[in-house]
């Protein structure tokens, strides 16, 4: 079902993209200062989401990093303390009467 759902949304982006490549064949003028582009406006599009999709993975990926490392120091302290109350457990209770 899962796979199903991610297909139709592939499916329709493609779709929309098509659609938009289609209706937006005009060249864009892009000037940099020191360096003039003519592109095409769907490609100007393409290029502009692709360059803020690896912008976002990258500002995300420092914050995975260190999600990561957060849950590896809890699993330490975790086991550590599972140990703790084994060898409690493990200890006689020595009755005073």
């Amino acid at each position: 079902m899962r796979f199903a759902l991610l297909a139709l949304l592939v499916l329709l982006a493609a779709f929309g993209a098509a659609v938009f490549t289609i209706y937006n064949p005009d060249p864009v003028v892009i000037d940099l200062y020191f360096r003039k582009f003519e592109l095409p406006l769907a490609t100007l599009v393409l290029l502009s989401v692709l360059i803020g999709l690896l912008l976002g993975l990258l500002l995300a990926s420092g914050l995975l990093l260190a999600r990561q490392a957060e849950i590896s120091r809890l699993r330490r302290r975790y086991h550590s303390l599972e140990m703790e109350v084994d060898n409690l457990r493990k200890i006689p209770i020595k009755d005073p009467h």
